[in-house]
């Protein structure tokens, strides 16, 4: 049985219409909306409160359900604070797209993870991430997307963001 894919989109994504079409109308995939906490005053209170609401969401799925995750930037670091407080979950594998690494405990993916990184990413280049993880995570491949930003999109204004979440969706079948 194919798992069902999870995605958690990044904080400008969330609640607008930049998940990807496949997204949408695939019964297979379900999105994790959250919202942004207004009167939070530090990033802490606003990480906590939008976990708390990822955390309801995985607790609303099927027992036993078999789950793939794809995360956008800030739904990566929702992510990693979800996998550092619940251990024992039915995720066989995790797609990153463009991961903020000073925000997240890379230990923390403990399953087979892609990480799908913009060579021109403002928050993190492919090669920052690739030297924390050195050898501490063997679960962890990065894949550099060359030319491409955080939004992945190109110096031309191209956005390639629907094709490089179909083929995550595609490594997670």
């Amino acid at each position: 049985m194919e798992p069902l894919v999870v995605y958690i989109p990044g904080l400008s994504d969330s609640n607008s219409n930049l998940i990807p079409s496949i997204a949408s109308s695939s019964s297979s995939i379900r999105v994790f909306h959250y919202t942004v906490k207004d009167d939070a005053k530090e990033i802490n209170d606003q990480i906590q409160h939008c976990v708390t609401a990822i955390i309801r969401k995985f607790d609303e799925l099927p027992e036993g359900i078999l789950v793939s995750v794809i995360a956008k930037s800030f739904g990566a670091v929702l992510l990693d604070r979800y996998l550092s407080m619940r251990k024992n979950l039915n995720i066989s594998k995790i797609v990153i797209l463009g991961l903020p690494v000073q925000f997240v405990n890379l230990d923390n993916f403990y399953v087979p993870t892609y990480i799908i990184q913009g060579s021109k990413d403002k928050y993190s280049k492919p090669a920052d991430i690739k030297k924390i993880l050195k050898s501490n995570n063997q679960n962890i491949l990065v894949v550099e997307k060359k030319g491409l930003n955080h939004s992945f999109t190109n110096t031309n204004g191209k956005n390639y963001f629907n094709e490089i979440f179909s083929s995550s969706y595609d490594l997670l079948k």
